[in-house]
C-alpha cells in the first residue's frame, strides 16, 4: 500500500514540477500564473468542465434506464467524479472503472448491471471518438497523430472489454491460462471475473434492444462529453492564443487527453505537460504558456479529481477508497 501511495505522490509532484520548470523558462512566476485568467473565463471554463462531467453521468443514467437497471440518479452523476479521483491516483488510470462501479453499486445497481453499463459507456465513447475524430481531422489535419492516438485508445478499451466477454463465455471449470499466473493473478480472481462476466453478458444483451430515440440521446450526451473535453483549452486560451491557432488548440488535446490513459505513472507523471509544450508551443505566446497549461490541466483534470476524491471520502470513507486504490493483484 505504501509504495502505491508514494508512487502516486511522486507522479503528481513530477507533473507539478514540469509546470514549475515551464513557468521558470518562460519568464513567468506563480503570481502571473495564478492571475492568468479573467474572472469571466474562469466561470466559462468551470461551466464547460461541469457540462462534460454531467454529460458522462447522463450517459450512465440513460444506459441504465434503457436496460431496465434500477439505480438512484444522484449516485450515477457522482460516479464520473469518483472515477476521475481513483483514476488520477492509479497507474494508467486502472482505478477509474472501480471507482465508477463503487458509486453505481451504492446507488442500488447490481454488479452485472454495473458492468453492462460500463461496457455500453465504452461503446458510445468509442463511437464518439471515431465520429468526433473525423470532424477534428477536417478542422486540424496537422493533429492527425493525436486523433489516431485517441482512436487507438478507444480500440484498446474495446478489445479489453471483448476479452472479458470471451473469458466469461469459456466453459465452466475452465482453468486460468498460464499468463494469468504470470501476472500474479490468483485462481480466485479468475472465478470472480467469470461470475461477473456471465452476469454482464446476460445484461449486455439488452443493449441491442435500445430504442432509436435512446440511441440518439446517448449519442447527444456523448457529443456533449466530447465537446466539453476539447472545449476547455480554447476557452482558457481564447484571450492569449496566436492568430490561426484555434484548430491546433482543438486537435492536439484530443491526443493529450485520451492517450494519457496509456501513460503508466498516475496523473501522467508530467507526460501530458511535456506533450502540451511540444505540440502547442507555436499556438501560444511564451509568456502565456505556463498559465494556460496550469488552468487547462486544472479544469480538465485536477478539478474533477479533487472534487471526486472529497465526495468519495464522504460517501465511502477512507477504508473503501484505499481498497479500490490499493487492491492487490494476487486477489
Amino acid at each position: 500500500m505504501k509504495w502505491r501511495v508514494l508512487l502516486a505522490g511522486v507522479s503528481i509532484l513530477a507533473g507539478l514540477s514540469v509546470m514549475g520548470i515551464i513557468t521558470y523558462r518562460t519568464g513567468s512566476d506563480l503570481r502571473t500564473v495564478a492571475l492568468h485568467l479573467p474572472l469571466r473565463t474562469h466561470l466559462l471554463a468551470f461551466l464547460v468542465a461541469a457540462m462534460e462531467v454531467w454529460a458522462r453521468g447522463l450517459r450512465f443514467l440513460l444506459l441504465a434506464r434503457g436496460m431496465g437497471i434500477p439505480v438512484r440518479a444522484p449516485m450515477v452523476f457522482l460516479s464520473p467524479l469518483v472515477g476521475d479521483a481513483a483514476g488520477a491516483a492509479t497507474p494508467s488510470r486502472v482505478g477509474t472503472d472501480a471507482g465508477k462501479v463503487a458509486c453505481l453499486l451504492r446507488g442500488g445497481m447490481e454488479l452485472g448491471g454495473a458492468a453492462a453499463v460500463l461496457f455500453g459507456d465504452l461503446i458510445f465513447e468509442a463511437m464518439i471518438l471515431v465520429l468526433g475524430g473525423i470532424v477534428v481531422l477536417a478542422i486540424a489535419p496537422e493533429a492527425w497523430i493525436a486523433v489516431l492516438g485517441a482512436m487507438a485508445y478507444a480500440a484498446v478499451t474495446l478489445l479489453l472489454g471483448a476479452a472479458g466477454i470471451f473469458v466469461a463465455r469459456l466453459p465452466r471449470g475452465k482453468e486460468p491460462p498460464r499468463l494469468w499466473y504470470r501476472l500474479r493473478l490468483a485462481a480466485r480472481r479468475w472465478r470472480q471475473v467469470r461470475v461477473v462476466g456471465r452476469r454482464f453478458v446476460r445484461r449486455s444483451k439488452e443493449l441491442r434492444g435500445l430504442s432509436p430515440k435512446l440511441w440518439l440521446a446517448l449519442l447527444a450526451a456523448s457529443g456533449l462529453h466530447f465537446i466539453g473535453r476539447l472545449g476547455v483549452l480554447p476557452v482558457v486560451a481564447w484571450h492569449v492564443m496566436l492568430p490561426g491557432s484555434l484548430p491546433a488548440l482543438i486537435g492536439w488535446p484530443m491526443g493529450l487527453i485520451w492517450v494519457a490513459g496509456f501513460l503508466p505513472p498516475p496523473s501522467g507523471g508530467g507526460g501530458v505537460e511535456l506533450g502540451f509544450v511540444a505540440t502547442l508551443s507555436s499556438s501560444l505566446p511564451p509568456e502565456a504558456m505556463a498559465g494556460t497549461l496550469f488552468w487547462w490541466r486544472f479544469y480538465s483534470f485536477y478539478l474533477s479529481a479533487i472534487v471526486g476524491g472529497i465526495l468519495g471520502l464522504l460517501i465511502f470513507g477512507r477504508g473503501v477508497l484505499m481498497g479500490i486504490w490499493n487492491r492487490k493483484p494476487t486477489g
